[in-house]
């Protein structure tokens, strides 16, 4: 819960600003994220080339 905040002439008026603040509905907010761009990531791991590991480079580097 974000920090709430409430003022007034006296603490009654202050709580009841308050208790009216905390009654509020919830704004609900949804956040829409685009998907990685699959294909476009399969096809740039086709191409990458690696270098093939044998026992020499393994104890050595």
């Amino acid at each position: 819960m974000p920090d709430i905040k409430s003022s007034g002439a006296t603490k009654e008026e202050a709580l009841e600003k308050l208790i009216q603040l905390l009654e509020r509905k919830p704004e609900i907010v949804t956040l829409e994220i685009e998907p990685p761009q699959t294909e476009a990531t399969l096809e740039f791991l086709k191409n990458v080339r690696s270098l093939g590991f044998d026992q020499y480079a393994i104890i050595h580097y």
